[in-house]
């Protein structure tokens, strides 16, 4: 599974792995590239990082790192906001971007507990989009 410089590869065979990480760096190198040091071989119940989730078999977690960075911004932002030093509409979308990306994860109680805590005025510009992140907990592993 390819996505823009990310790359999963998948299989049975240990031995065939690590041949294909071999022949993979073999091929990028002529390109001028290479993969992050931690790419090898590992089983998927250990979960593989990709795209800011951590993804097992069964389930998507955020990394925790990712949920971190977000919780300081947004508090930055909305202090900004609160200040005259930031649009609604730049934070609006910022927040429902985060959001969009995090539903594709278990992240139903994350995104609840992030956004409970923003002032009334602004859960009210983010309308009725906001309703489904909000107060209802509800886990976006589905989508």
């Amino acid at each position: 599974m390819r996505y823009v410089d990310d790359l999963l590869v998948f299989g049975d065979d240990k031995a065939e792995l690590w041949d294909n990480l071999r022949r993979i760096n073999q091929r990028i190198s002529t390109l001028r590239l290479s993969l992050h040091q931690g790419a090898h071989p590992r089983p998927v119940t250990e979960g593989l990082p990709f795209l800011g989730f951590v993804v097992f078999p069964g389930h998507r977690r955020l990394k925790r790192r990712k949920g971190v960075q977000f919780q300081r911004k947004l508090r930055e932002s909305v202090k900004l906001w609160e200040a005259g030093l930031l649009d609604s509409d730049s934070l609006v979308a910022s927040i429902e971007a985060w959001v969009n990306h995090v539903r594709y994860g278990n992240t139903g109680g994350l995104s609840k507990s992030m956004l409970d805590g923003l002032p009334g005025e602004l859960l009210a510009m983010m309308g009725s989009s906001n309703n489904k992140f909000v107060g209802q907990g509800k886990s976006f592993a589905n989508h």
